[in-house]
């Protein structure tokens, strides 16, 4: 079929799919030439699957912002795990009573591991007690030992008395005998 004898917002289209390569030509001749020996219904609708033809796929550039955003949160995910490891190393180690255990809102769950928030009473070997909290994921072995009235050893920010990080790697030595207040 000639490409005269196409309407002019096809031309183009056609032309464009033709420099796309061989298979692209051979699609884009056997739709052409069906087109030339049948009814107008169906001449409109070729013409609509040339116009679709010609559209470019987004389909890659769809698939490469996903795999961005999955290498992405990834990223973050090991970098802040590789933090949280180097905090809970340079923290001091302080014996902590659970009081609470409620539901935690972490960013990235994993199996095996809950999210939790606990409020903790900590007992500094220097210092009165306080409370502070801890937000964290943690594997679900250790749920039993976490459990309000509980005491186990926390790691605390030197900097700041606050900032409480669960040392997991106490978990697996006994549990710290609970302190007695001074004086008695």
């Amino acid at each position: 079929m000639e490409e005269r004898q196409l309407p002019v917002y096809l031309r183009d289209k056609v032309a464009n799919l033709r420099c796309r390569g061989p298979q692209h030509q051979e699609l884009v001749e056997k739709l052409l030439e069906k087109r030339a020996h049948c009814s107008a219904e169906k001449r409109r609708h070729i013409d609509q699957m040339l116009v679709q033809l010609d559209k470019p796929s987004r389909a890659k550039a769809w698939l490469g912002v996903i795999a961005l955003a999955v290498v992405g949160v990834l990223g973050y995910h090991a970098f802040s795990e590789h933090s949280y490891a180097q905090a809970v190393a340079a923290g001091k180690p302080t014996v902590a009573r659970v009081q609470r255990l409620d539901p935690g809102d972490c960013l990235v769950g994993q199996r095996g591991l809950e999210c939790v928030r606990l409020t903790l009473e900590l007992h500094p070997t220097a210092g009165a007690p306080y409370v502070a909290t801890l937000e964290r994921r943690i594997a679900q072995r250790w749920v039993s030992r976490i459990q309000p009235g509980s005491w186990l050893t926390v790691a605390v920010d030197a900097k700041d008395p606050k900032q409480v990080y669960f040392d997991e790697r106490t978990m697996a030595v006994e549990a710290p005998k609970p302190v007695t207040p001074s004086g008695s």
